[in-house]
């Protein structure tokens, strides 16, 4: 039965003639799960196996190709350019509909998004485009546009042989058709470009080709961009509704509001943590102003906030797509009513921009440790209950005791400060991160008090505690202790580590140096700039939180630069004089700054000091997180999900 809190969310829902169980859309969302050569793989198959259990009422599967390789944006995404493909793709489909949930798919060229290293070809567009420092996009012939838009119409009639339930036409971000209708990436001055008509004319003949392919009967749909934000000359709202306008009277039965964006907003379209939430329905809710054919909201929704925007009438569907990655039994938690229970999306877009973008690997989602392993990470019962002692209450530590205490374990998990969370509890201190992160630590901690985990706080860990205890297994998750580097002047009278900066009784001073770039540098220099601190950034590598993807680093680069933090990167600190620090910067000629006081965000070594003692008393001990190697959560959440499956 729905919960009352989401009535309409829950509520049957019509589509094109479909009937969906609700108004929950699984976005569109490239998972690198396929082969190389674009089929079907049982690890496909097995995350949107569980992703239709967990309760949505449409999934729109991930962008698949229409023309391999010249196409491909992704080095294993799905093909849809040849039958030989159909075997898998029917299985797919299957195996989703024995959970009453219809599927369609988005089909999409990535256009001058390729990357030769994937493609192996030129890219191409609407113009030729240089841009410096990247390689050119050719010009489309209109010969070729006319077979292109015959591609997605094949490729769309090989969907509905497999049983799709419908199409989606990626017309978006900044794929192939998505550059046509801006004015800032389409230069042409033939019948595809100038006038908005003539822009959107592409867009138009590809859905023709399409509809005339599967006939009038058969759901046809497009994304396109509601506006190109920080982009000169980029698509507005305005124009957008008149495209909606156009793709309507044409018999399209839907339309999905995304965006483009350069600059600031690169990425914008999947927005991060230091996005507003809701960062698109009011894209949405422009258009549907103008039409009267269902209206997809999608960006950085949360169930409560979706709920919201149905109740208001800004879109008719809500579209999800990272919050199910983090959850893929969210929509049926919030339908029971078990909201404490949803592992929230910490929006840090590692899953995209880390595994799928920067690294080209199948997506991981840093706080869901079973997502691409849905038949192999399944937790069953433990075959004898033992005692567990954990100790570290990280994401590590929590991690481990709710997974242990989930298969039926006793277990104990204390941590020497008064509070949980360890490092994250830190960078929740950073306002951008701070109502993400918190929620995440405090869904950890809600697990381990309903799994009925014993949590002791404030307690140092000795081996005579551990002999008291007697327990049947011990996992260490004791994370990371700060260190010096060596450095010629520095001593811990001027400098501070990463802890005692984000304590307001540190005597810091005014001015404010940090060694080191990456994001905990940057999370402190984000937070002592908003205490009126004069900030300077020293980072050795070519930039910062070069670890982390490209939304991150563009919010990031921005953010810091209009707070008037000075950031120098090729900076390698090599002595300490009083208040001066003195460096070598990117031109290796030799640089000297005078500061209050350094913090030091740089080194860091693996706190094991119990290691040893412990293990000679409980033979079975295990070291995770951080005290294993500096890692990120999702290192953190994998080792304390693997060790307690295990245990």
């Amino acid at each position: 039965m729905a919960n009352a809190k989401f009535k309409k969310l829950f509520e049957p829902a019509r589509l094109a003639g479909m009937t969906l169980k609700n108004h929950l859309v699984s976005a569109p969302m490239l998972m690198n799960y396929a082969t190389d050569d674009g089929f079907v793989t049982p690890r496909l198959v097995g995350f949107y196996d569980a992703l239709a259990r967990g309760g949505v009422g449409l999934i729109i599967a991930e962008g698949s190709c229409v023309e391999a390789p010249r196409g491909k944006v992704r080095g294993f995404q799905m093909f849809f350019d040849d039958d030989k493909f159909i075997p898998g793709l029917r299985e797919l489909v299957s195996t989703v509909k024995q959970h009453d949930v219809k599927i369609a798919i988005q089909l999409m060229h990535s256009g001058s998004n390729s990357e030769f290293r994937i493609s192996h070809m030129e890219k191409v567009g609407p113009s030729n485009v240089i841009v410096p420092g990247k390689p050119p996009v050719r010009e489309l012939t209109i010969p070729e546009l006319k077979s292109l838009a015959q591609k997605f119409a094949q490729a769309a009639e090989r969907a509905k042989r497999a049983g799709f339930d419908g199409v989606e036409i990626h017309g978006g971000h900044s794929y192939l058709i998505a550059p046509f209708m801006s004015s800032a990436t389409n230069k042409r001055t033939d019948i595809y470009g100038g006038s908005l008509e003539n822009r959107a004319r592409f867009l138009m003949e590809i859905y023709h080709a399409v509809r005339e392919s599967v006939g009038k009967a058969f759901p046809v749909w497009c994304r396109i961009n509601g506006k190109e934000f920080g982009t000169e000359n980029g698509v507005t709202i305005e124009e957008s509704q008149a495209v909606a306008v156009m793709l309507e009277k044409a018999g399209a039965d839907a339309i999905v509001l995304s965006c483009g964006g350069t600059g600031k907003y690169a990425g914008y379209s999947s927005a991060v943590m230091y996005d507003p939430p809701g960062n698109l329905v009011h894209l949405a809710e422009a258009v549907k102003q103008r039409v009267k054919m269902p209206v997809i909201a999608v960006g950085k929704l949360t169930v409560e906030l979706a709920e919201k925007v149905l109740q208001e009438g800004k879109a008719d569907l809500v579209a999800m797509g990272r919050s199910l990655l983090a959850d893929l039994d969210l929509p049926r938690k919030a339908a029971e009513g078990r909201l404490d229970e949803i592992r929230p999306c910490i929006w840090c877009r590692v899953c995209g921009d880390v595994y799928l973008q920067d690294k080209d690997a199948p997506v991981r989602c840093q706080v869901n440790a079973t997502l691409g392993y849905e038949k192999e990470r399944v937790l069953r019962p433990a075959v004898a209950k033992r005692r567990i002692l954990v100790v570290g209450g990280g994401p590590a530590g929590m991690e481990a005791a709710r997974v242990a205490a989930e298969r039926g374990h006793e277990v104990m998990l204390y941590e020497r400060k008064s509070n949980l969370g360890g490092q994250m509890a830190i960078a929740a201190m950073v306002p951008p991160k701070t109502a993400a992160l918190r929620e995440y630590g405090e869904y950890l901690e809600r697990q381990l008090r309903r799994l009925g985990v014993r949590i002791n706080l404030g307690t140092e860990v000795t081996p005579i505690l551990v002999q008291s205890v007697k327990p049947d297994a011990v996992i260490l998750a004791t994370g990371l202790s700060p260190a010096f580097p060596n450095i010629p002047g520095l001593d811990s009278s001027s400098a501070f580590t990463v802890e005692a900066a984000f304590d307001d009784k540190s005597k810091l001073g005014e001015s404010v140096v940090i060694l080191g770039g990456g994001m905990i540098g940057c999370d402190v220099a984000d937070y002592l700039s908003d205490k009126g601190k004069k900030i300077t950034v020293l980072e050795g590598s070519s930039g910062v939180v070069a670890d982390l993807g490209g939304r991150v680093i563009s919010r990031v680069s921005h953010r810091l630069r209009e707070k008037g933090v000075s950031v120098k990167t090729g900076a390698r600190c090599f002595l300490v004089k009083g208040r001066d620090i003195t460096f070598l910067d990117s031109g290796n000629q030799t640089q000297t700054i005078s500061a209050d006081s350094i913090v030091i965000a740089t080194e860091y070594k693996p706190n094991r000091d119990l290691c040893d003692s412990i293990s000679r008393l409980v033979p079975d001990t295990h070291l995770i997180g951080d005290c294993v190697r500096p890692a990120w959560i999702l290192e953190a959440v994998e080792d304390g999900f693997r060790i307690a499956r295990e245990v």
